[in-house]
């Protein structure tokens, strides 16, 4: 790769050298050195920025500065040092490049070295003068074009990996020019009100900084610091991470916008928190925060940093690769830092100061403290902390706690292993105790008591049992432990009077599991509630994420899990005693419990659309299907019997259904007989789940047949209903959302017309400024493409749902990265033109999505007074000014045969509407409103 870019260099010197502490391999050093040499010589600016790149291209040929012919080098070397530099890059006739040889070095120095028959001394000393020869020949050639922006995030890249180099080396020029560039920074790059710029060049500083500006050089102003000893760099990093804090921090979901809440915006602000060619911004403000949390003793900025992380705690479970520099935090929080305090003055700290910088140590903060002077760090951090016997001393502490002082360096080592070995017993910590217990009558009766005089018609007994719930339940369906707002939500719900909660083994990768056993442990441990007052209700069944990567592997390596159904790429699906054993385990792990009160089947039904595309689903395929049902049961029994669950039971979407019409349709009956015969009359078959709402009214309307409705058999039958997606109908047009939509201001331009005039200004960018771009790398065609997508959207999104997946999850990115692009890539020549062309392309697609937004909860809005006005006349008159959410709960919690309505309340404020609806009277003839609604439906 002959272009060489400032953030490439920077980071891999960093890599570099922490691979020489790892290993202590030279060739690492010399690389690493080679790196920093080349940058200070070539990218440095007269100020001390760094530059951001070179070119590839010189006279207009990919690389002809930097590749060679054996001709060229015979020309300019002594024929031995030409031997010898030709065999050790590898230049040969042939070449590796179009007829070229680009200078590496496939082979070790002692294989060269024997092929030539010298010693490694005698190359070594050959190819050291040939290099500067061949350096001062490639001088008199072409250089590439040098891309002379000094970029604030790039730049503090850098001051990090010389500060680094500096002090693991023991290099002053490194530090020095650490130093310098640091100083430059804080003076040419910061705003008048404190804020950064992004960019300088030529004297010209501009453009108000990103995130990664803020944080990278907040990170490098701390490693200047500890290679430096310098407590200015400090206490800059400090006020730089309080404004890093004011100007980006999400206070509502956690970790930092991508640009500061005065920064031009589009429609929302921008988070990201993957690694990418640069690390995460995110991840490395809360590494810095977290090294300040230390240094200056403030346990607010470790929340911060923990928070940070925690926003994209469900991201990094799925796809770790992609968050590097997310899990080095995860594992600084875990573990914790040696505190290495050095005292003495500057002479008397440097021996130790070398003899840490040999030792890999990520996890680290290094606290310069010269008695002579004083130190402003923490008390808790210096107090204490004195000269031997007039000596210099290395304090190495963990929370605060030292061990004895050392005064020779070559204790250093001997010291941090021990350290290192006590980290690790305590890293290796035991799971999670699990809880005891389960729901029993005495103890959700308890739970009742606190809250009937609140919500007297809001509770009842979960089905025939002596269990005591009330009337909505929380479901964990979209929530996760990596949301600090869910977290909030089930809090709620559980002090606010709802004591059943519905999660599963494949709720978002078990993070629902995990986030109901975290709250439960926190909720015990403060005595708010008690074990036997709370329902945990779980279903296995899925194999997804996760789990599908453990079925595979199973069957790769010739052990199936047995009868498991294929379902198609992302989703396997099995009941077979093998697999739920091994998932209940998990769950159970998750959850934190002993006994998980109910455990469900989580869609057998899979089974059937399996068996549809081999043919017909007929009475030998539904036959084959129930005997696995039955002996599910019979290894649920077992369950019940050990003391794991306390009771069992299906969730099915298609119980509903009618075989004849649907040959995925479970039935009723059939799961009732496969109870019996795997537990006799007294089996422990209790609970049914199932979809019901307003438009899927199904099970609470009558048969055809006999009358009865399926809520009335599962009565009979002595089962507790459980019903889900109270709110969302899938209907013929797809998910529709059962509540109320917000109000939406009106657009001032119809979407037609907004499209085509964004239509226009990307045509106009296409055809005025892309030929300006000065970064090659950066492809026009692939920029700002936005129209011809967005061309056929008009009047497919049903909901704001929709919208808000498209604008938010979609457009919005897919700009924001091609602006980022531009703005470091434009030529200086066309950069006013492309300020004023930016400016209105983000307000043109603001009021694009605008106008898509505001057509789109018109639709909603009129699907949803429709219904209101068609089940109002069936409603108690007092809940007709109700939203439409609580209509739709109150009609279900009225329902005879329900007992439970599962409700996904992901945000308190939804926990709060929902819980209202229990402190109303039921009413009877609820199922006009479900005729209602299926015939307003339908129209």
């Amino acid at each position: 790769h002959f272009e060489k870019m400032l953030y490439d260099n920077s980071q891999l010197v960093t890599v570099y050298l922490e691979g020489y502490q790892a290993t202590g391999n030279s060739d690492y050093l010399r690389v690493a050195r080679e790196t920093l040499d080349y940058v200070l010589r070539e990218m440095t600016s007269e100020e001390g920025g760094f530059y951001s790149a070179t070119d590839a291209d010189s006279e207009g040929v990919e690389g002809k500065f930097f590749v060679w012919t054996p001709d060229e080098v015979n020309a300019i070397l002594p024929p031995d040092q030409a031997r010898a530099f030709c065999a050790h890059y590898d230049v040969t006739p042939e070449g590796n490049w179009e007829g070229h040889s680009i200078l590496h070095t496939p082979r070790a120095m002692a294989e060269v070295a024997t092929d030539l028959g010298i010693s490694e001394e005698t190359l070594a000393e050959r190819l050291a003068a040939a290099r500067r020869k061949i350096y001062a020949a490639r001088l008199e050639r072409v250089p590439p074009l040098l891309d002379d922006k000094i970029l604030c995030a790039w730049n503090a890249l850098m001051i990090s990996a010389l500060a680094e180099a500096g002090r693991i080396l023991d290099e002053p020029r490194y530090r020095e020019a650490a130093e310098r560039a640091a100083d430059f920074l804080w003076q040419r790059m910061r705003r008048p009100d404190g804020g950064l710029f992004r960019t300088t060049r030529a004297g010209k500083t501009h453009l108000d900084a990103y995130l990664e500006d803020y944080a990278y050089l907040c990170d490098a102003l701390i490693d200047t610091y500890e290679a430096t000893g310098e407590p200015r760099h400090l206490q800059r990093a400090k006020g730089l991470a309080d404004r890093l804090i004011e100007d980006f921090h999400d206070e509502e979901a956690g970790g930092f916008f991508s640009t500061a809440k005065g920064h031009e915006a589009l429609l929302v602000r921008t988070r990201e928190g993957q690694d990418g060619a640069l690390p995460s911004p995110n991840a490395v403000a809360a590494m810095a925060l977290l090294r300040l949390s230390h240094h200056l003793d403030d346990a607010a900025w470790r929340a911060l940093a923990t928070g940070a992380i925690e926003a994209y705690g469900k991201l990094i479970d799925r796809a770790p690769r992609a968050f590097c520099a997310s899990l080095a935090v995860i594992d600084g929080l875990l573990e914790g830092p040696v505190e290495a305090v050095l005292v003495g003055d500057a002479e008397g700290r440097a021996p130790f100061a070398r003899a840490l910088g040999k030792i890999y140590l990520p996890n680290r903060i290094l606290v310069h403290l010269d008695p002579a002077v004083g130190s402003d760090a923490p008390e808790a951090l210096v107090s204490g902390k004195t000269l031997v016997e007039g000596k210099a001393a290395l304090y190495l502490c963990r929370n605060f706690a030292c061990e004895r002082p050392l005064t020779e360096p070559a204790a250093v080592r001997a010291m941090l292993e021990l350290d290192r070995e006590r980290a690790e017993a305590h890293r290796k910590r035991r799971l999670r105790e699990r809880r005891a217990g389960r729901a029993t009558q005495l103890g959700t009766a308890r739970y009742v008591r606190r809250f009937v005089d609140r919500f007297p018609e809001g509770y009842g007994k979960l089905g025939k049992s002596e269990l005591s719930v009330a009337r909505l339940g929380f479901g964990g369906y979209r929530v996760d432990d990596g949301d600090p707002t869910f977290r909030k939500a089930l809090v709620a719900a559980l002090e606010g009077g709802a004591n059943l909660i519905d999660t599963s083994s494949n709720y978002t990768g078990g993070g629902s599991e995990r986030l109901v056993g975290s709250v439960l442990g926190e909720l015990l441990d403060g005595g708010v509630i008690q074990r036997d007052e709370i329902v945990v209700v779980s279903k296995l069944g899925y194999a997804q994420g996760d789990n599908l990567a453990l079925a595979r592997a199973r069957a790769a390596a010739g052990r199936p899990f047995p009868e498991m159904v294929e379902h198609d790429e992302a989703c396997w699906h099995c009941i077979h005693p093998e697999w739920l054993d091994d998932q209940l385990e998990r769950s159970l792990e998750r959850l934190g419990l002993v006994t998980l009160d109910v455990c469900l089947l989580h869609n057998p039904e899979y089974f059937f659309a399996a068996a549809a595309r081999e043919g017909a689903v007929d009475e030998a395929v539904r036959d084959r299907f129930y005997d696995r049902v039955e002996r599910a049961f019979a290894w649920l029994e077992e369950q019940v019997a050990e003391g794991r669950i306390g009771a069992y039971g299906v969730s099915s979407n298609t119980v509903a259904q009618d075989p004849k019409e649907d040959p995925q349709a479970t039935e009723l009956p059939r799961f009732l007989q496969a109870a019996r015969a795997a537990g006799g009359n007294g089996h422990h078959f209790r609970v049914l789940q199932l979809p019901l709402n307003l438009i899927e009214s199904q099970a609470a309307l009558p048969h055809e047949g006999d009358g009865a409705t399926l809520l009335a058999r599962a009565e009979d039958a002595g089962l507790a209903v459980l019903i889900n997606r109270p709110l969302n109908a899938i209907g013929e047009r797809g998910l529709e959302r059962l509540v109320d939509p917000p109000e939406v201001e009106a657009a001032s331009t119809s979407y037609a017309e907004a499209l085509a005039r964004l239509a226009a200004l990307e045509a106009s960018f296409q055809r005025d400024l892309a030929p300006s771009l000065d970064d090659a790398t950066v492809p026009p065609n692939a920029l700002f493409r936005l129209a011809p997508a967005l061309e056929n959207l008009g009047e497919s999104l049903h909901g704001l749902a929709q919208w808000e997946q498209l604008a938010r999850g979609e457009v919005i990115p897919l700009v924001s990265r091609s602006l980022k692009l531009v703005e470091t890539a434009i030529g200086t020549e066309a950069r006013n033109r492309w300020t004023e062309w930016r400016g209105a392309y983000i307000r043109q697609t603001e009021l694009t999505l605008s106008a898509l937004r505001a057509s789109t909860a018109r639709r909603e809005a009129a699907r949803a007074t429709r219904i209101s006005d068609a089940i109002d006349p069936h409603l108690p008159l007092a809940r007709q000014g109700a939203t439409l959410a609580q209509k739709a709960l109150l009609t279900l919690v009225s329902t005879p045969g329900i007992h439970v309505t599962l409700l996904g309340m992901r945000r308190p404020s939804y926990v709060r509407e929902a819980l209202e609806v229990l402190r109303w009277p039921r009413f009877e003839g609820v199922s006009k409103v479900f005729e209602a609604a299926a015939s307003c439906s339908k129209a």
